[in-house]
């Protein structure tokens, strides 16, 4: 979505959107309905992530954003643990994500690969084999619903964008990184980022 908004170079209606952005509006649609609560969640989120996002005015507020948001995911609804522990070097667990059979968000790559299976058919992504060398995943995905089109799309998975250059990888043996959190701008390619389209996915 952040995408299709630069690339449209504005918020852009439905209709427009659907033409644009590489997801299908109702992945977003199923979870929070109308265009309008879509846009109002997508301007939460941006604010969290991209507050340089130069639309982020055109989007509509809903309701005040000076009001504190509960924590969704929390030991209790509402309820935000007050104390930290200092680590005694046991493993150690993301934020409480309760997605399906998965409890927590990913720490590390393997955690990234695990969700990515759960999701990719719903993203419209077929995976043909994973492995261990780089790039890590041959998959297909869906260019046509209508015609019921796919493509070869090689994929190299990463805990956080940033790592794909760290590690060295050639930008041009793969066509996406899909990982937790897209946190380098200038990444080479396509970047899926699976932390912000969890919400739109169906628990």
């Amino acid at each position: 979505m952040y995408e299709a908004f630069l690339v449209g170079k504005g918020i852009l209606k439905r209709g427009r959107f659907r033409k644009t952005c590489k997801f299908s509006d109702w992945v977003y649609a199923r979870r929070w309905g109308k265009w309008e609560s879509v846009l109002i969640e997508f301007r939460h989120w941006v604010k969290r992530k991209h507050p340089s996002f130069p639309f982020i005015d055109e989007l509509p507020t809903g309701r005040s954003e000076e009001t504190p948001q509960p924590v969704r995911n929390g030991p209790r609804a509402g309820i935000e643990p007050f104390a930290s522990w200092p680590k005694t070097g046991g493993r150690v667990y993301g934020q409480v994500l309760n997605f399906r059979g998965l409890q927590h968000a990913p720490v590390n790559e393997q955690g990234v690969v695990f969700l990515f299976g759960m999701v990719a058919l719903e993203l419209g992504l077929i995976v043909e084999s994973v492995a261990t060398g780089f790039p890590d995943c041959e998959a297909r995905r869906r260019v046509s619903k209508a015609r019921d089109l796919w493509e070869r799309v090689s994929i190299e998975f990463e805990f956080q964008s940033r790592n794909f250059r760290e590690h060295g990888h050639d930008p041009d043996l793969c066509d996406l990184i899909v990982c937790w959190e897209d946190n380098r701008p200038d990444c080479p390619g396509e970047v899926l980022e699976l932390g912000s389209v969890l919400d739109a996915l169906d628990k």
